[in-house]
């Protein structure tokens, strides 16, 4: 009975279909980088940080000038994950990494380009692009699915908060 008088705003099936499309394979972009991590050690303070970020600054340049990244990552990087690898981290699409390293990622525009040094909880990091992989195709959306669903979800929140009230009564 209370889903009969369930009513959904424009702005809430718009981003509802808009999570539902999101949530499909294929439905958002996904990018391949490689990484040098070099590590800051917590007890030397700011003089860590800073040689931290002269030592990434020093590879970035090297790489500017020719240098091989993929060779760089594999001597230099202290990511146990991904320095044999030569720093590669594979094909993934956003949320995956902490929010510093995903924004310079995802700044960077085309394969090949280099951020400047990104400080994170674990340190500091030279990112490259190598692949942007983008849907083939726009995923398709039940609409009377993702509308059934989220009009359920409202009817059972409005249940639960009466069943409180009536409780709480």
């Amino acid at each position: 009975d209370l889903l009969k008088g369930v009513q959904l705003s424009d702005e809430e099936l718009r981003q509802a279909l808009a999570d539902a499309a999101a949530a499909l394979p294929g439905g958002s972009e996904e990018r391949r980088a490689s990484h040098i991590l070099i590590p800051i050690d917590p007890a030397g303070g700011e003089a860590a940080e800073k040689a931290a970020m002269a030592k990434v600054e020093a590879l970035r340049a090297r790489v500017l000038a020719g240098a091989d990244f993929a060779k760089l990552a594999r001597e230099e990087s202290k990511d146990p994950g991904s320095a044999a690898q030569g720093g590669d981290l594979g094909l993934v699409g956003r949320g995956v990494f902490v929010k510093e390293f995903e924004q310079a990622l995802y700044a960077l525009r085309k394969p090949g380009e280099l951020s400047a040094p990104v400080r994170t909880q674990y340190g500091v990091h030279l990112i490259r692009l190598t692949e942007i992989q983008r849907p083939k195709a726009r995923p398709t959306v039940d609409r009377a699915k993702v509308v059934t669903e989220l009009r359920t979800r409202k009817a059972e929140e409005l249940f639960f908060e009466m069943a409180e009230r009536f409780h709480n009564l």
